[in-house]
């Protein structure tokens, strides 16, 4: 009985066990099998990416298009450097003519014909050219100052302090002499520019003078005429009755025979080419103390060239 029940109890055991090896297979088929699937549908999708022509095709279109915008921001670039260029302030210097520029000749030279700034030279720039026609700059628009806005300056005229001069200057060379150390001995500036106001056949002022665009004055400062076109215009501005101290000589006898325009008055009484006191000789005189004609032509007949008289001097350069 026993025996019987040990061999049952065996039977079922064994069957058991058997149950439990077909379970344990079943298990692991399965998860072999959901293994292997999950295997596969990870892959799957990793292959299609690498190879797939329609990825390829979308990929290609992206790197052409990175491309092209790279290609556009250069050029956007290249043109707005080129427009700033263009924009550029003018630099007066660069040797280019540029906006209100009057001139740019590629250097800071005041002294040729454009100036620092970028301009022409003009009367008062401060900058002397005689080559342009300036006799003087100082800088500014003053008629009053010695440079006016013409930029003509002022020339010194004065009748001789010695009364004694007669017919024979030596000429119209010793005339000139006696002016010119008349200014030396009262110590004036350009003392050896004088001229005399003289005529001969040869000689007289309106040939010899600078045609000035600037005043004729005194040694004091009186003004005699504005310009040299002044002065030939038959008025004076002030009577020539300072000499070269400066001092007042009043009205005196000059020697010209020069009329009120700085011509000759007559070629034939100039005591023969200012040379001889003759009596028989004439010439011309005019008085200091005049400013119509009668200032350099006053007697209507000629006098003696063996008579005193003064002389007028004119500042030159």
């Amino acid at each position: 009985m026993l025996l019987a029940l040990s061999l049952v109890l065996s039977a079922c055991a064994l069957e058991r066990t058997w149950a439990d090896i077909e379970s344990l297979e079943q298990a692991t088929t399965t998860g072999t099998t959901e293994t292997e699937t999950t295997s596969s549908t990870e892959t799957e999708p990793t292959e299609p990416s690498t190879t797939d022509p329609a990825t390829t095709e979308t990929t290609e279109p992206t790197s052409e298009p990175t491309t092209a915008s790279t290609t556009t921001d250069v050029e956007t670039d290249t043109d707005t450097t080129a427009t700033t260029t263009t924009t550029t302030e003018p630099m007066c210097g660069n040797g280019q003519v540029e906006g209100d520029e009057e001139c740019d000749d590629g250097n800071q030279n005041n002294d040729d014909a454009c100036l620092n700034g970028c301009l022409k030279p003009y009367c008062g720039d401060g900058f002397f050219r005689p080559e342009d026609g300036e006799e003087c700059d100082d800088g500014n628009q003053n008629d009053d100052d010695g440079c006016n806005a013409q930029c003509g300056r002022d020339r010194v005229v004065f009748v001789t302090n010695k009364p004694d001069y007669k017919g024979d200057l030596s000429g119209i060379v010793g005339a000139t002499s006696a002016c010119r150390s008349a200014a030396l001995f009262a110590d004036l500036d350009h003392y050896e520019g004088y001229l005399p106001w003289l005529s001969d056949d040869a000689y007289w002022p309106a040939m010899a003078f600078v045609h000035g665009k600037g005043r004729y004055v005194t040694v004091d400062g009186v003004v005699v005429a504005d310009s040299w076109l002044d002065l030939v215009d038959g008025t004076l501005d002030a009577a020539i009755v300072i000499d070269e101290y400066g001092d007042l000589i009043g009205d005196v006898p000059v020697f010209t025979n020069t009329t009120i325009f700085g011509t000759p008055i007559s070629l034939d009484t100039d005591c023969e080419g200012w040379t001889t006191i003759d009596f028989a000789s004439k010439t011309y005189q005019g008085t200091s103390g005049e400013t119509d004609e009668r200032w350099t032509d006053y007697l209507p007949n000629p006098a003696p060239c063996g008579v005193n008289g003064h002389l007028y001097c004119f500042e030159q350069d």
